[in-house]
């Protein structure tokens, strides 16, 4: 019922903007929530999602929709346009990541994002997307070789962040030739998402950078000088 959707809401939500839609200090119903609308010179809250999955679209519309507020889902016409490079099936996803980094550092930009699957965009000195690559992401690589194998283990992800967080600490990278099957597993994966990076780094560098484009860019536009790459995503 109502109260258990707004319970899911009031359990994610952080304190500030708790305090903000239901007030502080109270219960987190919908009369707090539509006093405390009223009390606002803007009454709804606006909520923007960027999402690649319906289902999940729908179950935060259901949760959101609640309490006073307007719900978008936004689409890569809202990041990119199609002049700019967006092709038709290129994930909303991928689309807010590129803006966000051309947002803090400039074009060109280029963002891995690792997730679920692990993708890589990028942008040109001149705003033009020039694409990009998707492949599996960590935990899905594991969970593959575990389903379609007989003999490899389960590695979890917190294996693996225990794993990185010890060669960290250590000063020493997971050998090459590892001499155990779950670290056999996970330094061949590692090497593969870096060579892969390094790979995707040295094209883009030569792409947006070679013949010095920072002389035929707009003042308006930010150039990204310091070739700084981003980093993202959950995996």
């Amino acid at each position: 019922g109502e109260g258990g959707v707004l319970a899911i809401l009031s359990r994610n939500l952080p304190d500030d903007p708790h305090d903000h839609i239901f007030g502080k200090s109270v219960d987190a119903t919908l009369a707090n929530a539509t006093s405390q609308s009223q009390k606002r010179t803007a009454p709804l809250i606006s909520v923007y999602v960027v999402s690649t999955n319906q289902t999940q679209e729908s179950l935060l519309a259901k949760i959101w929709n609640t309490i006073p507020s307007r719900f978008f889902v936004m689409t890569g016409e809202d990041f990119f346009k199609k002049e700019e490079g967006r092709y038709d099936t290129m994930g909303t996803d991928r689309l807010a990541t590129l803006t966000g980094a051309v947002h803090l550092h400039g074009h060109p930009a280029l963002v891995f994002d690792g997730g679920t699957a692990t993708t890589y965009s990028a942008t040109d000195a001149h705003g033009q997307i020039l694409g990009g690559g998707i492949g599996p992401g960590i935990a899905s690589k594991f969970r593959s070789l575990t389903k379609d194998t007989d003999a490899l283990p389960d590695i979890t992800t917190e294996e693996v962040i225990a794993r990185v967080n010890e060669a960290q600490e250590k000063g020493k990278p997971l050998p090459t030739f590892a001499r155990n099957t779950r670290e056999a597993m996970m330094a061949d994966a590692f090497q593969e998402f870096a060579l892969k990076g390094r790979n995707v780094i040295e094209h883009w560098l030569g792409k947006s950078y070679a013949n010095n484009e920072e002389h035929n860019i707009p003042p308006t536009q930010k150039f990204n000088s310091d070739k700084r790459v981003i980093c993202t995503g959950g995996d």
